[in-house]
């Protein structure tokens, strides 16, 4: 009796034991990822192996760990990068010992797509062989999409999982390639995780005959995103338990598509003119844009996936550059910026044609005007014009003259003509300068002068000669360089524009015929050669 019980304990045990690992065979299995280096065949001295793939580094994972538990080699015999850009995983046998391959990204990963292009039949893999691209921070921040069996030769393949796993978080379905191809991904928002897997590579199925399973998990067990949230994809054996055929295993990743972001340009000269420029964006996930100047703006702000942010300047009219920076950012993910760099605008100037005016003698109380022409470029502000005592300004001849004014230029420029009119009110000389002024430029001045003079008394006699002739005589005036005569049929001011000019001579007299000796006449007398200059007094006969 002693025997058949002892006989009863063992073989209850052993059903105890093989319940507990029918169990575990049904429950995907996902062991902390240590990563101190500890292989004795690490390639590259004492670091961690590191490959490229998919525009992404990559460690290699090495030693006894789980998941498995199981031994994982570094060697390029388990995992490598071919001519191709094709990622292998391998599980092969050394002896006695069977070897797992697996590999996660230097960086971690944030909320956005996470696709995997498998170019191998998961759909065959032998019942203890798990394949499984996935996404981990730790055993309780993890999502996965696995092909396995778990041992269960009648299990379905198809494992989403969002872990800790349980009915609510964990869902299979069949798996059957038609090729070697095939597509599967996960998109992770704050709100939810929707699992994909389709026939071929593409981003998305192009019909519903290509799709082999969906899912959208929305509970609590969604993780956050953290420093330690890596993208891992291995190829492993379930509790450790060696191929049930013995074979070794590989698996082919040709591709991933990953949150990510990039910018183009990543550094931009532009002209102290205002304007405006794009920067494209690649990226897969949601982005924000944000700047760090006043004198740009983008639009728009904010985005997702592939797009394109204009970048709007404005004029630089200081004459220094000036630099913006231009931040693109995405949760977990490296900021990306762009460095807009402003040309300073050219040092205003002004020039003036000519440089001096002079008026010569002038009447007081009357006016003349003369003109220069003003030339800025590259100008910030007005241009203020301000001319001496005696003399006004004005941007046109028949316009209000003003002993100042200002002239606003066109896009930094100015062309105008500037009128200058002398006006002196007593007899004397006037000099001076007409300022020409504007900010961050260098002033430039126009110099003026001009005489006043009093009327002269002009006097006037008809002298009779023979044949009918009559001779017109007059005092000289100092200075005078010719007379004009002028007259009328009746008294005029002598201001009037109704005398009419009968003559102009270097001489003190005009001979006239004696008819005309009844007639009204005023000589001027012109003054250093400048007709508009006169010393005049109207004088009637």
């Amino acid at each position: 009796m002693k025997d058949i019980r002892l006989i009863l304990l063992m073989a209850a045990l052993c059903l105890v034991v093989s319940i507990s690992q029918a169990q575990n065979y049904n429950v995907p299995v996902t062991g902390n990822i240590d990563e101190t280096p500890i292989s004795s065949n690490q390639e590259g001295g004492s670091g961690r192996r590191i490959i490229s793939f998919a525009g992404r580094d990559w460690y290699v994972k090495s030693g006894a760990w789980g998941p498995g538990p199981n031994h994982w080699s570094d060697s390029t015999s388990s995992v490598w990068v071919d001519a191709n850009g094709n990622l292998h995983l391998k599980i092969r046998r050394e002896g006695s010992s069977w070897y797992c391959a697996e590999v996660y990204t230097t960086t971690p990963t944030q909320y956005g797509m996470h696709r995997f292009y498998l170019a191998s039949r998961v759909d065959l893999l032998d019942k203890n062989v798990v394949a499984a691209p996935f996404i981990y921070a730790n055993d309780e921040q993890e999502v996965d999409i696995e092909f396995a069996k778990w041992g269960y030769e009648d299990n379905q393949i198809g494992n989403y999982t969002v872990q800790p796993s349980d009915s609510d978080s964990h869902v299979t379905f069949d798996v059957s390639l038609n090729g070697d191809y095939s597509t599967h991904y996960f998109d992770w928002q704050p709100d939810g995780i929707l699992f994909k897997s389709f026939h071929g590579h593409y981003p998305e199925p192009p019909n519903s005959a290509y799709l082999i399973n969906e899912w959208l998990y929305t509970g609590d067990k969604n993780p956050l995103p953290s420093t330690d949230m890596h993208i891992h994809i291995n190829l492993w054996l379930s509790q450790g338990r060696p191929p049930s055929d013995g074979q070794e295993v590989e698996l082919i990743v040709s591709d991933i598509d990953y949150p990510s972001l990039s910018i183009t340009p990543a550094s931009q000269l532009v002209p102290c003119t205002s304007g405006e420029f794009p920067i494209t964006v690649t990226s897969i996930t949601s982005w924000t844009v944000s700047d760090d100047a006043d004198w740009l703006s983008c639009s728009p702000d904010s985005g997702s996936n592939n797009g394109e942010v204009t970048v709007s300047y404005e004029a630089n009219t200081t004459t220094s550059s000036r630099t913006a920076i231009v931040t693109f950012a995405c949760n977990g993910i490296p900021d990306k910026t762009c460095t807009v760099t402003q040309a300073a605008a050219p040092t205003p100037e002004i020039y003036v044609s000519p440089s001096s005016l002079d008026f010569g003698n002038q009447i007081i109380d009357t006016g003349a005007s003369l003109t220069y022409n003003l030339i800025g470029n590259y100008l910030s502000s007005d241009v203020v014009v301000t001319a001496p005592a005696g003399f006004a300004v004005s941007t046109s001849q028949d316009g209000t003259y003003f002993p100042t004014l200002t002239v606003t230029p066109s896009r930094g420029n100015i062309d105008q003509t500037i009128w200058v009119k002398f006006t002196p009110t007593q007899a004397v000389s006037y000099a001076g300068n007409v300022s020409n002024a504007s900010s961050g430029a260098t002033a430039v001045d126009v110099a003026v002068s001009g005489t006043g003079m009093e009327l002269a008394e002009i006097q006037l006699e008809i002298e009779y000669v023979d044949n009918g002739l009559c001779r017109l005589n007059w005092n000289e005036i100092p200075g005078a360089t010719s007379y004009l005569v002028y007259s009328a049929d009746e008294p005029l001011p002598y201001d009037s524009p109704a005398w009419t000019q009968i003559a102009q001579t270097a001489n003190q007299y005009l001979v006239i015929q004696a008819s005309d000796a009844r007639k009204f006449f005023y000589v001027k007398a012109a003054v250093n050669s400048v007709s508009a200059d006169f010393i005049s007094v109207p004088v009637m006969q």
